[in-house]
């Protein structure tokens, strides 16, 4: 009598298969995690680079602001020799067109 044992050579194909699974799944998360972790810490330098951005806009609108005070202004136009005209007369562009059609 013989005895065949083809479930023997099948176990192991079937653990090597399992084995290799397991081995891409473990891979497959590891990469993930890898990922998942250059990435948390790519967004918090971003994030900082925000708040240094957001900081330096803000000094920037302080020094716009300050160059727009009334009294900055008053002190640029009397060192550039500018006078404040009581009654400006302004272009009017139909006036001012019709005087141009009549030459």
């Amino acid at each position: 009598m013989t005895i065949i044992k083809p479930t023997f050579k099948l176990k192991k194909f079937y653990a090597a298969i399992v084995s290799l699974i397991v081995l891409l799944t473990v891979g497959i998360y590891v990469y993930e995690y890898n990922t998942e972790v250059a990435f948390r810490h790519q967004i918090k330098s971003l994030e900082q680079e925000i708040v240094e951005l957001e900081s330096r806009d803000s000094a920037l609108k302080n020094d716009f602001y300050a160059l727009l005070d009334h009294k900055n202004l008053e002190n640029l136009a009397d060192k550039h020799g500018l006078v404040l005209e009581k009654k400006p007369s302004y272009l009017n562009l139909h006036s001012d067109f019709k005087d141009l059609t009549r030459r």
